[in-house]
């Protein structure tokens, strides 16, 4: 998501990522109000990119092998000149084209690979399909909402919808789709996306128990201390194993860490029972500050726990 003078520009990854957390979303569209920062990625989601990237290039050797009337469109120029290349693309009849790139108001998007199709269009006798390629072997169904979206994209412009479109896994396994069993949840979310988006009254949207809400913002010191503010991190240092540190000499502290909500203004946070079991002490950080907690009570049937 990218938001740019006031304007809000959304790609089908973003559409993704508001289908598995609105949080998520809500968070993007906030970031510059509620003084959000974004973490730095960690090693594994690197490595993992850095597979789905060369994953993609090894790809795009075999295809330009099928299809030597091949294209690629560059990626470093503007969004309306990767448009207009991505159309002249395709009216001159490319057998291959990379990085393709759509534009339809302010949603927009580049597919891996499409490839010519004998289908019959405004264009003449050919039309294009969506090939996207994905590092994963467990496909998922985000990611046949992303290639339907980049399909709708097509039809836009050859004035006929693809019959087909497909993923490429981790495996080099191809997987193919028919667009027209997807098209309708593809509308129905993008409606319900946009409309998130127009909405202004989410003062009372909470995070999800997803991989997404916590994954992305650091805390940042425009929180406030109120039933409606975003999860704190909470941690508590497990001194039972202890480790020799030979450079410090000194023990190393293992730390467990979860997130938590306040639930009143004097300062009752919930969290799972499993962030603070068996914790010799607990803390949890607000305004960029580290605040000592105790254990006021824990639900025996829903095992989570007032600070």
């Amino acid at each position: 998501m990218r938001i740019k003078k006031n304007q809000i520009f959304t790609s089908p990854s973003d559409l993704n990522n508001f289908v598995s957390c609105e949080y998520h979303t809500f968070n993007d569209l906030n970031e510059e109000a509620r003084g959000l920062k974004k973490k730095e990625p960690t090693e594994d989601v690197k490595l993992w990119r850095r597979y789905g990237d060369e994953h993609e290039k090894n790809h795009l050797k075999i295809l330009k092998k099928d299809y030597p009337n091949n294209i690629t469109i560059d990626p470093t120029k503007s969004d309306e000149e990767r448009f207009e290349n991505t159309v002249n693309a395709i009216k001159k009849g490319y057998d291959l084209i990379y990085k393709a790139y759509f534009i339809e108001d302010k949603f927009r998007g580049e597919a891996d690979f499409l490839i010519k199709k004998n289908q019959k269009s405004k264009l003449g006798s050919y039309s294009y399909e969506v090939y996207d390629t994905k590092v994963t072997k467990n496909l998922k169904p985000k990611h046949v909402l992303q290639i339907t979206a980049y399909s709708y994209f097509i039809s836009k412009i050859t004035g006929a919808m693809p019959k087909y479109m497909h993923l490429i896994d981790g495996g080099s396994n191809y997987h193919s789709y028919k667009v027209n069993e997807f098209l309708d949840y593809f509308s129905f979310t993008k409606s319900k996306f946009e409309n998130f988006i127009l909405d202004k009254n989410k003062k009372n949207l909470y995070p999800e128990k997803c991989s997404h809400c916590n994954s992305k913002y650091m805390k940042t010191s425009k929180s406030n201390l109120t039933p409606d503010d975003e999860p704190y991190t909470i941690y508590k240092e497990l001194k039972k194993s202890k480790i020799h540190n030979h450079e410090e000499n000194q023990e190393d502290i293992i730390v467990s860490t979860g997130s938590g909500f306040f639930v009143s203004d004097k300062g009752h946070v919930v969290t799972n029972f499993h962030v603070i079991n068996e914790s010799n002490s607990i803390k949890f950080i607000y305004n960029d500050n580290e605040i000592d907690a105790k254990l006021i009570e824990v639900s025996k049937i829903i095992k989570q726990i007032n600070i």
